[in-house]
């Protein structure tokens, strides 16, 4: 029996955004504090497999918005690109001109930058890499093996890389379309992929597959954006129904936090295979999301606040590293609490900060450039033919 169609808007994906994104700026602020270990703390410490949930949920979102278009042969690829370079560029941009002014302050001894590793960006040593790192910024291509680290605003790789997907999208809709067997086998098929990669990343270039970032970080997400696209199309003919999918969904963050803590302390030398099942783990939370959505269930997570952090989580990640700069190493370079409830007051106090910032982004720079760059962007495109019958 066909389930449901997932419903136009699925709402609830929307709210676990933020939650996603919040769970990467806590792993990145841990870095301006000075508690011992804080970073080995179970689940906190691996906040930046946030990204990997963006990554399994692009995949998933873009197939379930563009696939009607694909099936009816309508899809328009330059209408495609420009919607979701308006998406990601403006932020990007504004983010990148902000931390060219942190790179001066630093250079200037205003600002103490021993965590951020483009500080020295301006310095005379670096300038030939860093302006390489600058163009790869502005070209998007900054996870793709183009720069020697990480530069500028940091957590901008994963954008880099999301414009990579982006770009061969037509091609994961082909190679989606010849992946042997039914909709299940292919879920087992890419699944299988992702852990053979991490695995053959480990042991050839012993680093994880989870933590590669401007050092080709797109490798990370090829598997995982197309683990979504075959979940999506998995979905669409199968559910586990109206109470096992909330079910299925508290497992999977049930089985994250448990493969998390295993790896962290039971057994760290597994610690890289518990990251990429708990990626596996988190793809489980977007599926089953989606699957309660068709039922009305997880009504916490589609409810208006969370649906608005949701659509403000871009501009929380973009903004969160400059904002725990300007905080923790300009206005209070002194405060880096070693105790765990300063330490929580400022973590809490980061992302108040990062969330407050993102709501006046979103408003006043995404919507507004977004709108303006498909609008210049429409004069360009070749209107339809008038149909005479």
């Amino acid at each position: 029996m066909t389930p449901p169609p997932f419903p136009r808007d699925i709402a609830a994906l929307t709210g676990l955004r933020y939650l996603a994104a919040a769970w990467v700026v806590l792993f990145h602020y841990t870095h301006f504090t000075a508690v011992p270990g804080i970073e080995a703390i179970p689940v906190l410490g691996q906040g930046y497999l946030g990204v990997d949930f963006f990554f399994v949920l692009s995949g998933f979102i873009l197939t379930h918005v563009y696939l009607p278009q694909i099936q009816r042969g309508a899809f328009n690829y330059w209408s495609f690109l420009v919607k979701r370079f308006a998406r990601i560029y403006p932020m990007h941009l504004v983010t990148l001109a902000v931390f060219l002014l942190l790179a001066v302050l630093a250079q200037r001894g205003l600002l103490r930058a021993d965590v951020w590793l483009g500080a020295d960006a301006l310095e005379p040593e670096q300038r030939n890499a860093a302006m390489r790192a600058f163009v790869a910024h502005l070209t998007l291509i900054h996870a793709w093996g183009a720069t020697s680290q990480l530069w500028l605003n940091q957590p901008s790789w994963s954008i880099s890389a999301e414009w990579f997907a982006y770009l061969l999208f037509p091609i994961f809709i082909v190679a989606r379309r010849h992946l042997p067997g039914g909709d299940g086998a292919r879920v087992v098929i890419v699944a299988a992929f992702f852990l053979l990669l991490a695995l053959a990343i480990d042991k050839l270039l012993h680093t994880e597959l989870t933590r590669l970032t401007w050092n080709v970080g797109i490798l990370r997400i090829v598997p995982e954006f197309m683990l979504g696209m075959i979940l999506y199309r998995f979905g669409e003919t199968r559910s586990a129904g109206a109470r096992l999918a909330p079910a299925g969904f508290a497992a999977s963050g049930a089985a994250v936090v448990a493969l998390l803590t295993v790896g962290a302390t039971v057994a760290k030398t597994l610690a890289p295979a518990c990251a990429a099942l708990a990626v596996l783990g988190l793809a489980g939370l977007v599926f089953f999301a989606a699957d309660a959505a068709r039922y009305r269930a997880l009504r916490f997570w589609s409810a208006p606040l969370p649906v608005y952090l949701g659509e403000i989580s871009y501009s929380v990640y973009m903004v969160h590293l400059a904002v725990g700069l300007i905080l923790f190493t300009g206005l209070f370079p002194m405060w880096r609490p070693a105790d765990v409830p300063g330490a929580l007051l400022a973590l809490i106090t980061g992302i108040a900060l990062s969330t407050l910032i993102a709501m006046a982004s979103y408003r006043w720079i995404e919507i507004p450039c977004r709108r303006w760059l498909v609008a210049r962007a429409a004069m360009f495109t070749k209107p339809e033919a008038p149909h005479v019958s």
